[in-house]
């Protein structure tokens, strides 16, 4: 599986900025996002601990709380096995048990779901 890797450093990508357009890793979220009050307006989506595809959450503000979370397919188990990689040495398995059962560990503020439109 192909990993995202931030836009600024190479390491692996935790966020995607739509108003950037690009992936990045919590460090470098921190420093384009903690410049200003405008930029510190961006969404980003935090992006799926197992297989980096987009999660339900998006949160803006200066300082993101690095979390684990999972998208939908990840969470359910449909995903292709090949897919469903260990990253930061946290199985898609182990991302769905901290994001469900310690949620203090996974504090992402604010969540908001993204509502899709069809």
């Amino acid at each position: 599986m192909k990993q995202n890797l931030c836009e600024l450093c190479w390491n692996p990508a935790k966020l995607y900025c739509e108003s950037d357009r690009a992936n990045l890793c919590w460090d470098c979220d921190l420093k384009v996002h903690g410049v200003n009050f405008l930029v510190t307006r961006h969404r980003r989506t935090l992006l799926c601990h197992a297989c980096q595809n987009p999660t339900p959450w998006r949160a803006s503000g200066s300082k993101l709380t690095p979390s684990v979370s999972v998208c939908g397919d990840c969470a359910e188990g449909t995903r292709p096995a090949e897919s469903t990689g260990e990253f930061d040495g946290v199985s898609a398995t182990g991302a769905i048990a901290l994001t469900f059962l310690q949620p203090e560990l996974t504090q992402f503020p604010p969540l908001e779901p993204l509502h899709t439109t069809h």
